[in-house]
Order: structure tokens, then sequence, then C-alpha cells
């Protein structure tokens, strides 16, 4: 059995070293209108958990001729969250980009 002042111990060392709070990347699991993203295999937001940047609902891309087209979040979407403080709610800021590929 552990000493009553060890466990003392680790509970203000858990205490006073929080985890530091940084971009997360993650994944939707179902688009609008009934928005969910997972963080890991452990973590869903839903809408009630998402402050959703405006951005994300006027995204767009252009075509092959330059006309812009609307884009929608879709199931396996990569999206860049940042947590708020204590992690009860996450901003989503945007959708990962495409990676360039060089063309020849």
């Amino acid at each position: 059995m552990e000493q009553w002042e060890i466990a003392l111990a680790k509970m203000f060392k858990e205490r006073n070293n929080p985890k530091p709070i940084g971009v997360e990347i993650g994944k939707v699991v179902s688009g609008f209108p009934e928005l969910v993203i997972s963080i890991g295999n452990e973590i869903l937001l839903d809408s009630n958990q998402l402050i959703i940047a405006n951005r994300i609902y006027h995204m767009h891309d252009h075509d092959e001729y330059g006309r812009r087209e609307p884009i929608s979040l879709e199931v396996d979407d990569e999206v860049i969250l940042l947590p708020m403080a204590h992690q009860q709610k996450y901003v989503l800021i945007d959708k990962v980009g495409e990676p360039l590929v060089p063309t020849n």
C-alpha cells in the first residue's frame, strides 16, 4: 500500500503539471449537418463541443476552369482543432490541405 504522503505528492505533481494545450488533428466521422470529429480512438466531438470557424461554412476550391466550387467536410477528412482551456471545447479552424504534388 502506498504511503499517504507519496500519494499526496503525486496529486500535487499532476495538478501543477497540466498537459500543454496545442493544435490537434481530428478526423471527420460524420459530416454536416450532424458533424462529429474524432481525436484518436478515445475522443468524439459533436457540434456542442465544437466552435466552428466561419470559413468552414464557406470553404471553396476552384475547378479546372477557375470557377469556385464548395468544399464540404466528408468522412475521413482531417481537420485542424485547437483545444480551449480544460479541453471542454475545441475550435475547428480549418480542413487539412492536400499535399502539393510536383508536376513534371
